[in-house]
């Protein structure tokens, strides 16, 4: 990987992956620290390539992933990566399905598992370390209502918008 692997946190070992796993009903939140670096950028050397890799596009379809594999449980999956983060960031109109929400919902195949394919990604970075990797992709996502994504993005340019929350009530650091 090279400084295509320069990351923060660091790569870890197939044990330390392991540990995590373990550690997912444990924890609060699974956010991605999306930095869409582009491979120009991430062939510099060492000292002065970027740390990060894009996520944000695959972040869910890898989650997603490990529920068809029965690693994780669909419902741990909403809790992690939308009840939570809404919950604690006080995002009132997010996080669920109900009477005065914004209605953003993520229609999905569990049983359409593909490969990643950078050629599909959409993030200005160009490329993706999880290339090759199963994935299931949305098949069709609303933001407020509003059909953004249907096999492709069919939104209009402008319509998501900045969402004040306030910060969490209290920071661990690990």
């Amino acid at each position: 990987l090279g400084t295509f692997g320069k990351t923060n946190p660091p790569l870890r070992s197939e044990l330390d992956r392991d540990n995590l796993w373990a550690c997912l009903y444990g924890i609060d939140i699974i956010a991605s620290d999306h930095a869409p670096h582009t491979s120009e950028e991430k062939k510099q050397d060492i000292c002065r390539a970027p740390a990060g890799v894009p996520g944000v596009e695959t972040s869910l379809p890898l989650m997603l992933s490990a529920v068809k594999r029965g690693t994780i449980s669909l419902q741990r999956v909403i809790e992690l990566m939308s009840t939570n983060p809404a919950r604690i960031f006080s995002l009132r109109e997010k996080g669920e399905i109900s009477v005065g929400k914004d209605a953003d919902l993520v229609f999905v195949d569990l049983n359409d598992v593909e490969p990643i394919k950078e050629r599909n990604m959409h993030s200005k970075a160009g490329w993706t370390p999880f290339e090759g990797m199963d994935a299931v992709f949305p098949k069709m996502t609303f933001v407020r209502g509003e059909i953004m994504y249907d096999g492709e993005i069919v939104g209009e340019k402008g319509h998501g918008h900045f969402v004040q929350g306030r910060g969490a009530d209290k920071t661990i650091y690990v």
